[in-house]
C-alpha cells in the first residue's frame, strides 16, 4: 500500500493521460445537501435552480460526479480533450477549471 492520498484538484490541471473521478461542478453549494451530506456533492438542486441550462449541458455530456474522465489533450490555448466512457469531449479550459476531480493513480 503507497499511502498516497487521493487529492481533489481542478480538471483543468490533470496532464494528458491522468484520470480523475469528477467531484463536483461548477457553482455548485457546498451548503446543499445531497446524497453526500454537507460538504459532500451536494448542490445539484441549486446548480439547475440557478443555472439550469449550464448545468443541463454539462450533465448531458456525461460530466456528473461520480464520472470518471481520462485527459487525452491538455495543451495551452486550446480546449481540453476528455474521453468520458466510449466518448470524447473538447472542454474549454475555464469550465474545465471549475470542475473538481479526485485525481487517480
Amino acid at each position: 500500500m503507497s499511502g498516497k492520498r487521493n487529492e481533489i484538484v481542478p480538471l483543468g490541471l490533470l496532464r494528458e493521460g491522468e484520470v480523475g473521478e469528477i467531484y463536483s461542478l461548477p457553482d455548485l453549494s457546498l451548503e446543499a445537501e445531497f446524497w453526500g451530506g454537507p460538504g459532500g456533492w451536494g448542490g445539484w438542486g441549486h446548480c439547475f435552480r440557478r443555472r439550469r441550462r449550464f448545468c443541463q449541458r454539462i450533465s448531458s455530456m456525461g460530466l456528473k460526479p461520480g464520472q470518471i474522465v481520462e485527459v487525452k489533450q491538455n495543451r495551452p490555448g486550446n480546449p481540453m480533450l476528455l474521453k468520458v466512457g466510449e466518448t470524447f469531449i473538447a472542454l474549454s479550459r475555464r469550465v474545465a477549471m471549475g470542475i473538481k476531480v479526485i485525481k487517480r493513480g
